[in-house]
């Protein structure tokens, strides 16, 4: 493999895909990195991706796209830039630091995120359209402005740095600019983007072209589906909906029969641009294109084929129309090539006109597929802009409708004279003779005054044959047509208009060819063109006269001339009767015909006084009517004045030039002039000056009115202090058009100059001169009447200057203007001069060297003397800064004019900088004080503009490759400053260890290096520091120390520092302090100390931006723990409050309690005021310990109240309670604290509180966070959180995680790996000893806290393998484990510290697995004695399971316990067991009967059946004595396994506070004997067999009426013998179901997926779940049955009782004696010769009582754990729970039977 340079050619690329290949020297790359190559092979390139420079390394070519680039090579150097377009390079930048910003909006659900989306869509999509190179070269000036533009919006959205662009939207050069014209554009540029952000306009902006309201509608008609069946016209025009009228030409399409153009060349040729359009027609509210169909043809288009039809004639067909407002007002964008439908409508019946609105207002059309294909584009500028920057649409023969008025801007030379009409409607009588109603139709013609028509003169819009005749639409029958059709007449302005009419002829069209050549007009209607007056037809309706032709000869214009055409002339002239009636034409009252019309001309006008001066040869020598002609223009509005701007102008100057006789006639014309002149710099004309512009330039030819305008200027100046308001309002007139007067003199000068070749040169200088010398001599008055002629001289002055330099002497024109400006008298005007200086600086005249000398010092000097009063200082700001513009671009003389600028007013500037900040006005003695240092920081390094690292890449790079990093300098200016200070450096320590410590996290390798002694430095110089009147030295750096961890801890949560900052620190410390003996051991430690530290706050840095809050608060109290080690209270409690708040929005109000507590720790009782570091934002008014920790309490018992932990809240209010009482005697606050104490203790008692969950988790592997690699921690579940709820959170939290199959320790595979493993299971809680407790009578509802609360110490157990399903081998391994802290504590987890195992025996496993039993069934059973409300079905299917254990063989797995060589004490405790679940089966049978209906009574009996066959097994097989095996005369009674009690006080209660909830909390010993025996004093008693202290209770029932009962229902056996039939299935199935429900010895499974059923192996190993402690083993393979599933209905019934009841290793950590008491409080009955018994004869001794596996003493076995653990199994529900149904849980896995195989694992996740 030969490697080979790369030339230009292959020097740039971009990924195509992404390269991720592991292998050496390869680097990874993403699609769209982009790559500089260095070397190439024929398969391979070596480079590196830009956004990472430092890595080289080698990828495949072909993943490489090669894209032109230059190369600029500077020493060793190479620099590499893409050839493309700007704007395209612009545009990848823009897109690829938006996509990153986009990517962390989604991640944190930002609103703004689809708004940044759809910018990022356009601008892909105007790249491509770029790239594709599909624009001309003005299309892509157009759309750089609009991209930059949305570049420049989106920037101003993501609060990014704006980019500074000059007017066509090119980045400006700071190497070409001045940064006064970089500060211009950029405020420019701000103030746009604010204006466009306020008026929320679309992405697309366009920035219109020199006439902003000028624009144009292109359109293109690509195909007409409309069945028409004859030839058709299409016209197709703009319609406005408001107005209710079409605002432009027609555009005529002509469709053939076929339903093609008639003209074939012309498909798809049908282009039209609507022109004209401005302003007021973007403002319009609703604006339509609608098409009209008109047919040609037949009457009727059922006759098409009827040769004698009369043909031609024009019948409307149907309308067509599109909305384009949003189109019109810029809101919306269209291209051309995309095609629109517009739904078609016929008309059928009704008028044209009528159908329009229709479909204007309908909102949809049943258009049955008919309709018309069009494009549509807006296209900005006039026509000639049009033409030149879109000359692919705009093709030569393009038609150019234009609108039916004037547009915004009348151009020189667009000359119109155009008439619009409209035919609107008539009223014609049919007379009587007339059956029906006519079929009229309208013919007009143009007339002169002797009859003739024009030829050729009228059209129906544009590109339209021109015709000498129109003919109208024809609609059938109807007396009352409504046409409403618009041509356009066209005279040309040569045709003398007098005697020109329009002539209406109106015929009946015949539906036959025959009748039809023989009807003849039957009337006629006209109207002149020209008034009387000379003026034009007015724009209005006409009510035209209507006259009937009698006679068959042709009308006579010269007579019907003489008649009134409208019924306002036949009004105005009052005509005789006699007159109405003129040879064949007769006046008919009865009809009407009205037409509208609208004159759009630059030549015919309404106004009677500018037709005046428009024909000014007329009037020229007659003064007065001239005068009076010039006096009214000048009170005429500028609509007029404006469309016939150059025909004015032309009449006033030929009429200047021409009038000798009076010179006030001079003075009218020039006010006139100035009164145009005026109108056209006003606002609301504005758009026009660039007209005048154009006449000044182009039409303007009078070569001599420059002597009369300078005579006429002057003579007014002269006069400028007369005094007079006739002479003061002319004047101040002209100063305001002072730019144009010149203008005019400027350019009739030059026009004189070219025709007599600069003839009288020398006499126009001297008369310019004194013209100016003559304003300049105004300018010295002083009068109050000439202060607003002098403030406009001086604002308009400047204005002239560029006109004046091209024909006077810059140098004496700079002179002059000095001189205008020393006039001025001071104190006057002094703001107006500032303004008037500003623009000068601004004229080209300020740019040439010589005229700068004259100007720039006096220019200087007035700013310096404003400057020195405090005076217009924002004025005198701006010229300096122009003045520093101008002098960048000058580099000839810079030199000699900046020295100048700083002999002149250096000094004045920076006194006035100083006096501008009021904190500088105290001397400040850089060398002896810290704000040196400080200014360095903050004019040097530490200015935000300067921090790279918070800059994008793309940013970072552009500011490097151009100026380096600064801060690197400026840092090693500081190091070498601070080592010259000396001794000193103490003055300077600890305030500057914030500022340097900022410096050194700079990430600049060298610079850190470099500054990083400077705290050594700080370190030793105070370590060194000798003590006052001492020989010795301060021996300590605490106050560096000090203030080192505090910034720091704030500088790197800001975002400062890595952990490269973290080793060079470490290495660097570390070598300077082991070459110091001294401070050697001290410096050490803290380099640790701050090592430790950073790592703490990196990763909480980096978790700190993590979703996962639970993230954050392990980071926080990694913190916490380090900030108590070494003492930091501030810092502590500021990580308190952190975590404060972070319970507080996760609602861990537990937890957050919690973390106040150790707050109010750092308090006292006392009146102390309270430090600054102990103030609470919460408390602000808190000022003393007392007070705060008050507050604090209060808060604390609030959050405990939330999360339920009451008897911590308790705990609070007894403290509070005797801070009242005994130390501020406060008893009204100590009643409330009482209060609330109380209504905590209800709390307690009555409210139902969930049981938490805890959870063993394990973090092994890398790729967990380092609080978290290869750490086991245990977790407290939330309220109702199981383990498959736990684990499913557990896996959000890391979803890349994989979770552990088996609850073996992981090898150093897997704790070395990257990868991320998960070891979950359940574990129990060890109830912690609680001496009061002891020996009392503790409700259940008071224990329940205790046994998951406060705990540190938990349990979990699997089973070991051996190889065998026997469960006399099946051998537990239970592990003990303990937290760091109790839970809850501050947060929901603590990690592991301790770590104990020992293994529990088969027998003591059966033990465990009988007595959780035995408790599952008393809860049960005394939920159901306490509530007779609920239902019997979960207590059957327990007590089914039990009896009649189907799957897992139930008690008989144990026989070899009871027979075999066991430890004797074991048996006995098995036995007991065994007694207690038979006797406590037995009540609950009894309970069972008594609640089960009807139907369920054969189950009952099947139970009841089954249990006598159990009792029987166990007597014989087992050798354990059961009384009471049969139900025939029972009652229900106590258990004689229970402790009974001799106090009347138990049995008066009522039964329902006799229940199982009292019991001894710590039981006596047990004895040795295998029987368990109880008592409510804990000692040995002999049960007591008086009947007397006992008394009945409500549940006990009559012996002969239960012996009778249960005969009846013997009786009726047989014939229930079809319904026990129908449930045997039923009973086999809950039987089944129960005994998978009750059974244990499946369960012994949880926390292990190593099971020994072979039937297992098939399946996938299952997720770890709950804990494993089985309890019940299972049956041996030789005892099992095959069993079938349980249906559906009892799955369902399981799952509901389930799910009230908990599972049966759900219990409570309890203890056997408590167990047997709370049978005891609730026994019923009076019979005591039916207890257990040893004997059939005698009653047997009371049972010893004995203990559960959990009390049992642990011994040496587990020491570290305590004394006693008791047991806790549970992992999923709680016996206590089961008083009251807690809210419904998650959905419950499936329930499998023992021997099927567990769920599959769920696939990872692909990444």
């Amino acid at each position: 493999m030969i490697w080979k340079k790369t030339d230009s050619r292959t020097k740039l690329g971009v990924a195509i895909y992404n390269f991720k290949q592991k292998g050496e020297h390869r680097i990874s790359l993403d699609i769209g990195d982009t790559v500089h190559i260095l070397e190439e092979t024929d398969d391979w390139f070596r480079g590196f991706a830009v956004k990472d420079k430092t890595k080289k390394g080698i990828f495949p070519r072909n993943y490489i796209y090669i894209k032109e680039a230059s190369v600029h090579v500077n020493g060793p150097h190479e620099t590499v830039s893409s050839k493309e377009y700007p704007l395209v390079i612009e545009l990848t930048n823009v897109l690829r630091e938006w996509h990153a910003i986009w990517r962390h909006m989604f991640a944190e659900r930002n609103p703004q995120m689809e708004v940044l989306q759809d910018m990022i869509e356009d601008l892909l999509a105007w790249r491509k359209k770029i790239l594709a190179k599909i624009f001309t070269v003005d299309e892509l000036k157009q759309s750089q402005q609009k991209v930059t533009s949305l570049i420049d919006k989106g920037n101003a959205l993501l609060k990014l740095d704006l980019v500074v662009r000059d007017g066509e939207g090119n980045v400006l050069n700071p190497e070409k600019s001045s940064i006064i014209e970089i500060y211009k554009q950029h405020v420019e540029a701000a103030e746009r983007i604010h204006k466009e952000m306020q008026h929320k306009r679309e992405s697309d902006i366009e920035r219109r072209p020199n006439w902003p309201s000028s624009f144009n509608l292109y359109v293109v008609l690509r195909n007409v589906v409309c069945k028409i069946g004859e030839d058709s016209d299409i016209m197709m025009n703009l319609f406005d909906a408001k107005e209710e009228k079409f605002i432009s030409e027609n555009y005529l399409v002509k469709w053939g029969k076929q339903g093609v153009p008639k003209d074939i060349d012309m498909r798809n040729n049908f282009r039209v641009v609507f022109t004209d359009l401005g302003t007021k027609d973007r403002s319009r509210e609703k604006v339509y294109l609608v098409f009209q169909i008109i047919r040609i043809g037949v009457m009727d288009p059922k006759n098409v084929d009827n040769r004698k039809q009369t043909q031609g004639i024009r019948r409307p067909f149907g309308v067509a129309a599109l909305d384009i407002t949003d189109l019109m007002q810029g809101n919306k964008s269209s291209m051309e090539d995309n095609q629109v439908f517009i739904p078609f409508l016929a008309c059928g019946d009704e008028f044209m006109y009528n159908v329009i609105k229709k479909v204007i207002s309908a909102k949809d059309i049943n258009h049955r597929g008919q309709g018309l294909w069009v494009s549509l584009k807006i296209l900005h500028g006039d026509m000639k802009q049009v033409r030149e920057n879109y000359p692919h649409l705009v093709l030569p023969g393009t038609a150019m409708a234009r609108k039916m008025g004037f547009p915004d801007v009348i151009m020189p030379g667009d000359v119109r004279n155009d008439i619009y009409l409209t035919v609107m409607q008539g009223d014609f009588n049919k007379g009587p003779t007339k059956s029906s109603d006519k079929n009229v139709e309208v013919s007009m013609s143009v007339c002169d005054g002797t009859g003739q028509v024009l030829q050729d003169v009228i059209s129906h819009g544009c590109i339209d044959q021109v015709m000498s005749e129109y003919k109208s639409m024809v609609y059938y029958h109807q007396d009352r047509p409504k046409w409403f059709e618009t041509i356009k007449v066209a005279i040309s302005p040569e045709v003398d208009f007098v005697g020109l009419h329009l002539k209406f002829l109106f015929r009946h069209k015949s539906s036959t060819e025959a009748k039809d050549r023989s009807e003849k007009a039957f009337a006629m209607s006209f109207v002149r063109l020209l008034n009387d007056n000379g003026t034009t037809l007015e724009d209005q309706i006409h009510d035209l006269l209507v006259y009937k032709i009698e006679s068959k000869k042709p009308e006579d214009a010269s007579v019907y001339m003489k008649l009134a055409c409208s019924k306002q002339e036949l009004e105005a002239s009052q005509m005789s009767l006699s007159q109405k009636q003129v040879g064949g034409l007769t006046l008919s009252s009865k009809d009407s015909f009205y037409v509208n019309s609208y004159v759009c001309s630059t030549k015919l006008t309404h106004n009677v006084d500018l037709l005046g001066l428009l024909k000014w040869q007329e009037v020229l020598n007659d003064t007065k009517a001239l005068r009076t002609y010039l006096e009214r223009l000048m009170g005429e509005e500028g609509e007029e004045i404006v469309k016939f701007l150059q025909d004015l102008l032309d009449s006033l100057f030929n009429i200047l030039m021409q009038n000798a006789s009076s010179e006030l006639c001079d003075n009218l014309i020039f006010d006139a002039l100035i009164y145009i002149i005026t109108l056209i710099m006003d606002r609301k004309y504005h758009q026009f000056r660039p007209v005048l512009d154009a006449y000044i330039d182009t039409a303007f030819s009078f070569a001599m009115v420059y002597n009369k305008l300078m005579v006429i200027l002057r003579d007014y100046v002269d006069k400028a202090d007369e005094g007079s308001t006739q002479a003061e309002a002319p004047l101040l007139k002209a100063m305001k058009s002072l730019e144009y007067i010149f203008k005019f003199i400027i350019k009739s000068r030059c026009l004189f100059s070219m025709l007599n070749e600069g003839r009288g040169k020398q006499q126009f200088e001297i008369s310019l001169k004194q013209l100016i010398v003559a304003i300049n001599n105004m300018m010295v008055y002083k009068s109050s009447h000439t202060l607003l002629v002098q403030g406009a001289a001086l604002k308009y002055m400047p204005l002239v200057i560029g006109d004046v330099m091209t024909v006077f002497n810059p140098v004496e024109l700079s002179d002059l203007l000095i001189q205008f400006l020393h006039n001025v008298p001071p104190e006057r005007l002094t703001k107006q001069k500032m303004k008037c200086i500003d623009q000068i600086i601004q004229t080209e005249l300020f740019s040439l060297p010589q005229c700068r000398q004259v100007l720039l010092p006096p220019f200087l000097q007035q700013t310096h003397e404003l400057m020195e009063k405090k005076e217009e200082m924002e004025d005198c700001i701006s010229i300096l800064g122009h003045i520093m513009d101008r002098l960048w671009s000058c580099e000839s003389s810079r030199d000699l004019e900046i020295t100048i600028l700083v002999d002149k007013i250096l000094r004045t500037v920076i006194q006035s900088v100083i006096g501008l900040d009021q904190s500088s006005k105290q001397e400040v003695k850089f060398y002896n004080t810290i704000n040196y240092y400080k200014y360095w920081w903050a004019f040097g390094v530490g200015q935000d503009s300067l921090q790279l690292d918070s800059f994008s890449i793309s940013k970072r790079n552009k500011i490097i490759s151009r100026y380096k990093d600064m801060r690197r300098e400026t840092g090693f200016e500081i190091r070498s400053m601070w080592f010259k200070l000396g001794p000193n450096k103490i003055n300077f320590i600890p305030e500057l260890v914030g500022p340097v410590l900022e410096m050194t996290l700079i990430p600049e390798t060298e610079l850190r290096k470099a500054t990083i002694p400077i705290f050594f430095d700080m370190m030793h110089h105070e370590f060194s520091q000798p003590i006052p009147n001492s020989n010795h030295i301060q021996g300590n750096f605490n106050d560096f120390e000090n203030e080192m961890i505090t910034k720091l801890d704030m500088l790197i949560e800001g975002g400062r520092g890595d952990e490269q900052y973290m080793e060079l620190f470490t290495e660097i410390m570390e070598h300077l302090c082991e070459g110091n003996p001294d401070m050697c051991d001290q410096g050490l430690k803290f380099v640790d100390m701050i090592h430790k530290l950073l790592e703490r706050l990196l990763v909480y840095r980096t978790i700190m931006m993590d979703e996962v809050r639970e993230h954050r608060m392990s980071c926080i109290v990694n913190l916490l723990d380090f900030y108590h080690e070494i003492n930091r209270q501030e810092m502590y409690i500021r990580y308190l409050n952190k975590l404060y708040e972070l319970h507080l929005g996760c609602d861990n109000f537990t937890e957050a309690a919690h973390t106040l507590i150790l707050y109010a720790k750092l308090l006292q009782w006392s009146e102390e005021p309270l430090a600054p570091m102990l103030r609470n934002y919460n408390h602000r008014d808190a000022m003393t310990h007392r007070q705060l920790k008050e507050k604090l309490y209060y808060d604390i018992i609030s959050n405990f109240n939330k999360g339920k932990m009451w008897e911590k809240g308790i705990e609070l209010c007894e403290e509070l309670c005797l801070l009242y009482k005994e130390e501020v005697f406060d008893y009204a606050s100590l009643s409330e604290i009482l209060k609330r104490q109380a209504s905590l203790y209800d709390c307690i008692m009555k409210q139902m509180r969930p049981e938490p969950e805890y959870f063993r988790v394990g973090y092994f592997g890398g790729g967990f966070p380092s609080f978290l690699q290869n750490k086991v921690f245990v977790y407290r579940g939330k309220e109702y959180e199981r383990l498959a709820d736990f684990n499913a959170r557990m896996q959000t939290l890391f979803p890349h995680a994989e979770l552990m199959r088996t609850l073996d320790p992981p090898d150093n595979d897997i704790k070395e790996s990257q990868k991320q493993y998960l070891q979950i299971n359940a574990v129990s809680p060890v109830m912690e000893p609680h001496s009061r407790f002891s020996g009392r009578l503790i409700s259940d509802q008071i224990l329940r806290y205790y046994k998951v609360n406060e705990v540190q110490q938990f349990t979990y157990s699997r089973r070991k393998e051996d190889g065998s399903g026997d469960v006399t081998n099946m051998w537990l391994e239970r592990t003990y484990i303990k937290t760091s802290y109790p839970l809850p504590g501050i947060v929901g987890w603590f990690p592991v510290v301790e770590m104990k195992m020992l293994a529990v025996s088969p027998i003591e496993n059966a033990i465990e697995t009988m007595e959780e039993k035995n408790k599952n069934l008393l809860s049960l059973i005394e939920q159901h004695r306490l509530d007779w409300n609920l239902r019997s079905d979960t207590l059957g299917m327990q007590l089914n399971g039990v009896v009649d254990p189907a799957v897992s063989g139930g008690i008989a797995n144990y026989k070899e316990f009871y027979i075999g060589d066991f430890e004797p004490d074991l048996q006995a405790r098995l036995r007991a067991a065994t007694i207690d679940q038979v006797t406590l089966v037995r009540d609950g049978l009894l309970v069972h009967k008594s609640k089960a209906p009807e139907a369920l009574q054969p189950f009952h009996s099947h139970m009841e059946q089954r249990f006598f066959q159990m009792c029987h097994m166990i007597e014989k097989e087992y050798g354990v004595k059961v009384a009471d095996k049969g139900f025939l005369g029972a009652t229900l009674r106590r258990n004689q396994s229970l402790p009974s009690t001799t106090s009347n006080r138990t049995s008066d209660l009522p039964i329902a506070s006799l229940n199982h909830d009292w019991r001894f909390y710590k039981p006596p010993p047990r004895p040795a004997t295998g029987l368990v025996t109880a008592s409510s004093s804990g000692s040995n008693t002999p049960r007591s067999s008086n009947i007397a202290t006992r008394s009945q209770s409500v549940w006990v029932k009559d012996k002969s009426s239960s012996s009778s009962g249960t005969k009846e229902k013997s009786s009726s056996s047989s014939s229930s013998l079809s319904k026990v039939s129908t449930l045997s299935t039923l009973k086999k199935r809950v039987s089944q179901v129960t005994e998978q429900f009750g059974s244990s010895a499946d369960l012994s499974h949880r926390n292990s997926l190593e099971s020994p059923q072979p039937q297992q192996l098939s399946h996938p190993p299952i997720e770890l779940s709950e804990q494993l402690t089985p309890k019940r083993p299972l049956r041996p393979d030789t005892e099992r049955r095959p069993s079938r599933p349980p249906s559906s209905a009892s799955q369902a019934s399981l799952s509901g009782s389930r799910a009230k009841s908990g599972s049966a290793n759900s219990i409570a950590s309890s203890h056997s004696g408590g167990t047997h008491r709370s049978r005891n409080s609730a026994d019923v009955g009076d019979d005591l010769s039916n207890g257990l018994a040893t004997t059939p004869d005698e009653p047997p001794p009371l049972p010893e009582k004995h203990h559960s596996y959990g009390d049992i003493m642990l011994g040496a076995g587990i020491s570290g754990l305590g004394d006693v653990i008791p047991r806790r199994a549970s992992s999923v529900s709680q016996a206590g729970n089961r008083q009251k149904p807690p809210p419904p849980p998650p959905p419950p896995p499936t329930i499998v039977d023992d021997e099927a195989t567990p769920p599959p694992v769920p696939p990872k996740p692909s990444h």
